[in-house]
Formats: structure tokens, sequence, C-alpha cells
């Protein structure tokens, strides 16, 4: 990592680079929200799913004690290789969100019993 670059402004450009990418289901915008005096970020998910609203935490990070901590993370990719690959070491990162593979698909959560929304 680039010492002039700190892991604030990585995480920054990182989660604004996330929500470039176009959410897979239904119309919905993104919303970053920095804490720079915290060290916290979010990236929220807003919109309508039919008549449902949608006010979703996609991403929540936090800066402390030299540490990433990624509370909670439902991209599809996740955010550690972004993090990486953009310059932070990976010994400087954890997750204290369960794995993706055990993250339940937005979409589901409004689904009715029967399929419907």
């Amino acid at each position: 990592m680039d010492t002039c670059t700190s892991p604030c402004t990585i995480l920054e450009l990182v989660l604004t680079e996330q929500t470039c990418v176009p959410y897979a289901y239904g119309n919905y915008s993104f919303q970053t929200i920095f804490d720079p005096y915290q060290h916290r970020y979010l990236v929220m998910v807003i919109g309508w799913n039919g008549h449902h609203r949608i006010h979703h935490c996609l991403l929540h990070l936090e800066y402390r004690d030299g540490i990433i901590w990624i509370h909670h993370d439902t991209t599809a990719a996740g955010i550690t290789e972004p993090l990486i690959a953009a310059g932070i070491n990976a010994a400087m990162i954890i997750r204290t969100s369960p794995p993706q593979s055990m993250a339940v698909p937005l979409e589901q959560d409004y689904m009715q019993k029967d399929g419907s929304c």
C-alpha cells in the first residue's frame, strides 16, 4: 500500500467504486455514508421492490486500531478482494460478518410463502 494513501481513503474509494456496479435485482440506488471522525463506512441500497420499500445495508466497515473490520457484507463477490487489490494488506482485514455463502439474497427477504411479492 502506498504510504501516502491512508486506509480510510482507500476504503472510501473502493466503496464508492462498488456503487458504480448496478444492483442485480430491481431498480435500486446506492448511498455511501462515510463518517471520517469515527471511521465508519456504509453502503446502503435504497428503492422499491413492487410495493415493498427497500432500505438495506449492503456494506458496513470500520477502521479501528489499524484494522479494517467488515461488520456486514452482502455483496455478491465480497469486499475483501477489492480492498486487497486496492492496496490494503490482507492481515489488516477482519471479517466479523458470516461468509457470503450464508447470506440471504435481498429479494428473499420480501417474498411471501407462495413466492409472490
